[in-house]
């Protein structure tokens, strides 16, 4: 599932960001060892400012971006979102959605040959300490808590 074809237009908006507990959150260390699902858990929400969205087959499928939040233990960590559904297209302004998450210490890679395009592979890094999982984003508060089920607590609310 690609983002909306208007995507790109968000390019240094503010997403905010809600790590999925339960969804498989693993760390690659900085020895390359990986710490499994179960053994990490997600990180705290976070304020994520849009900086570059890749095309793959004309569609937007990726956005990169950097953790804005000067009390987080991520704060300007790089991050990588891709959808993980393939049967719409995302409007990250009014809809919350699921996404691949990819927080890592330095910009990561995309490449537009990796199929589907909902593959995990489709960003990298080669830098770490970094963590992978599962993420809801939206630009507005509202649609991540309806997408939840419940009322969270985002950044900017404390």
């Amino acid at each position: 599932m690609p983002f909306a074809l208007t995507a790109p237009d968000l390019a240094n908006a503010t997403l905010f960001v809600v790590p999925i507990y339960a969804y498989g959150w693993h760390r690659i260390n900085e020895d390359r060892s990986w710490s499994h699902s179960g053994e990490v858990s997600p990180p705290p929400p976070f304020r994520l400012r849009l900086l570059e969205f890749f095309k793959s087959v004309d569609l937007p499928t990726v956005v990169f971006g950097k953790i804005e939040e000067a009390r987080h233990p991520l704060n300007n960590r790089w991050v990588a979102l891709f959808p993980v559904m393939d049967d719409s297209s995302v409007d990250l302004e009014n809809e919350a959605a699921n996404f691949g998450t990819l927080i890592c210490p330095a910009r990561p890679d995309f490449d537009p040959t990796v199929r589907p395009v909902n593959d995990p592979r489709i960003v990298n890094t080669a830098s770490t300490p970094n963590l992978r999982g599962i993420s809801v984003a939206c630009t507005r508060r509202d649609p991540i808590s309806a997408k939840l089920g419940r009322s969270c607590s985002l950044p900017g609310e404390e």
